[in-house]
């Protein structure tokens, strides 16, 4: 045997290895990881990605008078920082699409605003309203911010988002989390007051489509939102270990809907790892504990059939 590496549960998108190169030192690479180059460890003090909105229900205007996604970006540092030359992008292939122009800096333990208004022309001057020129995803997406030699050095990555609410740092320091209300410009609030996952329904699906993909709809009925993350969802109810585990920061809002494509391709956000069958079978969803709401009756139509109080629906054509 010439090398052996044992490792334990990594985060997301977060790669270890050696530093240096073939040294003895294993470290993760939090940052940016570097396939088949040397490997390198970042580090950046410089300000972050610290509350987005990805979906503007109208109750925040930005500059230009319209509802606007935003990013905002938190300098805790106690000088000033120059963003001039730095990146934004919405894509994690690397993509920078919008640059920082020259002369925007941030105050020590201050804010900047970049609305995200693919219909508005993206800024070139420091002294213009900051717009990256692309909106933010709303169904899930990222945010990622590029230093000035195009290394990665923020991001953050979201499922569905809720209108009019944001995820951001709560309180400016701890983890990504809805928070209780925006705070354009200001030091964050708290994390949101969040509804039960048991009370979420399966509430639509199309198994069976013409010109589109096949999907399932997800019904928040209460008066909270409701964390989606961790939740399963799953059309072979007898295996206890698949399905769709639906990733972080992912919500429903309060009596809203979520939905998801059921096309067989898991690895893009807001698609399923597997496809409906036309002919009938049974669809699930565990919450993150993976517990199933107990059955209490059957609603018939002609076409399927839909237990519509445990989370589970059964159809046949």
């Amino acid at each position: 045997m010439l090398d052996r590496i044992n490792f334990t549960a990594t985060a997301d998108g977060v790669s270890q290895g050696r530093i240096p190169d073939g040294g003895s030192t294993i470290t993760n690479f939090v940052l940016g990881s570097t396939p088949g180059k040397a490997n390198e460890l970042i580090v950046y003090t410089g300000p972050v990605l610290n509350e987005v909105m990805a979906i503007n229900d109208g109750s925040i205007r930005s500059g230009f008078n319209r509802a606007s996604d935003w990013v905002e970006l938190f300098n805790s540092g106690s000088t000033s920082y120059d963003m001039s030359g730095m990146g934004l992008g919405d894509n994690s292939d690397g993509t920078i699409r919008w640059t920082f122009p020259f002369g925007t800096i941030i105050p020590a333990g201050g804010y900047i605003v970049v609305w995200c208004d693919s219909d508005v022309p993206s800024s070139t001057e420091s002294t213009q309203i900051l717009n990256c020129g692309f909106s933010l995803k709303g169904r899930g997406g990222g945010v990622y911010l590029y230093d000035v030699q195009r290394r990665l050095v923020d991001k953050i990555e979201y499922g569905q988002q809720v209108s009019g609410f944001t995820i951001g740092r709560v309180n400016d320091v701890g983890g990504w989390q809805l928070l209780s209300g925006p705070t354009l410009g200001s030091k964050n609030g708290g994390s949101a007051t969040m509804g039960n996952q048991l009370s979420l329904k399966i509430n639509e699906w199309l198994a069976n489509s013409v010109n589109e993909n096949d999907w399932i709809e997800l019904y928040n009925p209460s008066a909270l939102p409701v964390s989606l993350t961790g939740m399963i969802l799953k059309d072979n109810p007898g295996m206890l270990t698949s399905g769709y585990i639906i990733g972080q920061l992912s919500y429903v809002g309060a009596n809203s809907y979520a939905y998801y494509i059921a096309d067989n391709q898991g690895g893009t956000v807001g698609h399923l790892n597997f496809a409906l069958d036309k002919m009938g079978e049974t669809i699930q969803l565990l919450t993150s504990n993976l517990i199933v709401v107990p059955p209490c009756g059957w609603a018939l139509s002609s076409k399927l059939s839909v237990n519509s109080c445990d989370l589970a629906a059964s159809f046949a054509r």
